[in-house]
């Protein structure tokens, strides 16, 4: 039985990057954990000794669950990889943003220790809790990603992978890829998870793919034939909490990425090395043309980018979640 047990709130990147990958940390650490979703119902194992809970669960009485798990001397661990303190009116969690807010402060006063995946999310995570804040970064298994395929077809495909979260983000680029797919007729788009209905005039030079599980987004996206990815976000306080894990996904395929250049890619993506970083829409214009005309290119970042990923890899950065988990079972 599991000594961790973590409460994912969702199948998808949250659920995956941090409940998944720590689990197997220390899983493969010698430390038995699991990961499965909240039910009210859930008795803890004698074993329990630690728990995680993630975000919010707006529909499950969770604090309920909490207060058992106090009482029977359970360490608590709870985790944030959003900036829900800033949700802009266009994601679909705004208009339940003060519910959100007490649940979470709610949440986090039964932690022993909370954890975040970037520093800002640590500076704005102590409006709702004044314990210890652990910093642990979102890491790859880069055992599960494989590189992009290359289709041999001579169209060049600009792809994007996302939720609807990111409209604002996606829908900015639209008179860029307009421009673009008019000048060059060999280039085509391909979205994954998530198309505006702004991008369907571009008809069979789109393709549109569902998102799904995390499993299916590794499996699916490098099958897809793309060439260059895109990572565009607008400046705003809930973009800059969020993690660089986009690009270090496209790191992992071996693909050249042009990212916009404010927080948090700014400064860690390096320019013409391992990506490109765009801080206008003319530089979105021409650094896109830049690698759909030049193959050695795209290579030369591809390659490097590729290397770069081992700098995400959970081997690489796994001390922070054993270290977290060793501290508190010695404490039990």
């Amino acid at each position: 039985m599991a000594q961790v047990v973590f409460f994912k709130s969702d199948n998808t990147g949250c659920g995956y990057y941090r409940s998944e990958i720590p689990a197997k940390i220390l899983t493969e650490a010698g430390i038995s954990a699991e990961v499965r979703f909240v039910k009210p119902t859930f008795r803890a194992y004698p074993e329990t000794k630690v728990v995680v809970v993630q975000r919010h669960y707006i529909f499950i009485d969770v604090p309920s669950l909490l207060k058992k798990f106090k009482h029977r001397g359970i360490k608590i661990i709870y985790d944030l990889d959003d900036d829900f303190f800033n949700l802009t009116p266009e994601t679909n969690l705004f208009r339940v943003k003060e519910n959100l807010l007490k649940e979470m402060r709610l949440l986090a006063s039964y932690a022993d220790v909370m954890t975040v995946s970037t520093e800002r999310l640590a500076f704005l995570s102590k409006n709702i809790y004044s314990g210890q804040i652990n910093v642990i970064p979102n890491m790859l298994d880069l055992t599960l990603w494989r590189k992009s395929v290359s289709f041999p077809d001579q169209k060049v495909r600009i792809g994007w992978a996302g939720s609807p979260t990111h409209h604002t983000d996606l829908i900015q680029l639209l008179p860029v890829l307009e421009k673009v797919l008019s000048e060059r007729p060999h280039v085509n788009l391909v979205f994954f998870g998530y198309c505006p209905k702004e991008f369907e005039k571009f008809g069979s030079r789109l393709s549109f793919i569902k998102g799904g599980s995390y499993d299916y987004y590794v499996n699916t996206f490098p099958a897809l034939g793309i060439d260059i990815g895109i990572i565009p976000i607008v400046s705003s306080e809930f973009n800059r909490s969020k993690s660089v894990v986009k690009f270090a996904e496209f790191c992992a395929l071996g693909l050249p990425s042009v990212v916009s250049g404010i927080e948090p890619y700014l400064g860690v993506v390096r320019d013409g090395v391992d990506g490109c970083v765009v801080l206008s829409e003319e530089q979105w214009y021409q650094k896109l043309l830049h690698l759909i005309d030049n193959l050695e290119v795209r290579k030369y970042i591809a390659e490097n980018a590729h290397k770069r990923s081992l700098e995400f890899a959970l081997h690489q950065n796994k001390d922070s979640w054993l270290s977290l988990i060793n501290n508190l079972l010695i404490t039990q």
